[in-house]
């Protein structure tokens, strides 16, 4: 019965970690109160789900807040285009609502297509600008061929939020209890979920020697690359502050330099991506 409540058994483990998520869930919906910062919280989110995964977390709120004040003005720039996309599509739904014509299913079907290409765009989006940094244009286009070169996992990845909130309305007396379930632990849940896959997927556009260097190195000492065997070269770290020149290369250059993580000091250089 003491190795049953020992704070390295499994259970307390188990209970600790629920715990963390709870934590930072309500500290995700706090911050999400002012719409526009949905896009930062959704960041930090993944950005301490990550870490999480990997064991690498240490305090919940700092990491949280970190990220969330790193990556503010990417992060709402693209929510901002986000959200902008997804009233489009709502527009454009409530217009076939109220259609009439041979076209019409036509075009429901043109738009859910987009519906769901949308969806898996904003899967990977946050947690790629979570881990890596790179312009706003090549963290959505990576975030994209991710999304279609690892399709089982994004499937995955897209079916836990649905059918949670699929349940969630199954009835009324569920609903009541998943409002619930959701603020307390839902969104931190779910990421917590998605981010065992995107850890992995992730993991294929780091090299793994430079991966090994950062585990070997303290933070601030630079860590080395190699080349990276992938059609689509990696974005880099978000753990130190960005530096990024104005004529970047497109991150998805096959054969190209793979970038370093980030907790590496910044080092800039013309018509390049600096390492952050």
């Amino acid at each position: 019965m003491r190795g049953f409540f020992n704070l390295d058994s499994p259970l307390m483990r188990f209970l600790s970690r629920m715990a963390d998520l709870m934590i930072l869930n309500l500290i995700f919906l706090a911050t999400c109160l002012p719409i526009v910062t949905i896009g930062a919280s959704w960041t930090a989110l993944y950005y301490v789900t990550l870490k999480m995964v990997r064991n690498e977390e240490s305090y919940i709120v700092r990491g949280y807040f970190k990220s969330f004040k790193q990556n503010f003005k990417q992060a709402t720039i693209m929510w901002l285009i986000a959200l902008v996309f997804l009233i489009l599509l709502f527009l454009d739904y409530r217009i076939l609502s109220l259609s009439e014509g041979k076209g019409i299913n036509f075009m429901t079907i043109g738009i859910t297509v987009v519906s769901l290409v949308g969806a898996m765009e904003l899967t990977y989006a946050f947690p790629v600008l979570a881990k890596f940094y790179n312009t706003i244009k090549n963290t959505f286009l990576n975030a994209f061929l991710m999304a279609v070169r690892h399709l089982p996992q994004t499937i995955v990845m897209l079916a836990i939020p649905i059918a949670a909130a699929i349940f969630s309305i199954s009835s009324g007396i569920v609903f009541a209890y998943a409002i619930l379930a959701w603020i307390m632990i839902g969104f931190a849940l779910v990421a917590y979920c998605n981010s065992w896959f995107l850890v992995r997927i992730f993991d294929r556009y780091i090299p793994k020697e430079e991966d090994a260097a950062q585990t070997a190195e303290t933070d601030g000492k630079e860590a080395d690359a190699d080349a990276l065997e992938t059609d689509v070269e990696p974005a880099l770290e978000t753990d130190a502050e960005p530096a990024l020149e104005a004529d970047a290369e497109p991150a998805l250059e096959a054969d190209a330099e793979p970038a370093q993580e980030t907790d590496a000091e910044p080092a800039q250089d013309d018509n390049t991506q600096s390492a952050q």
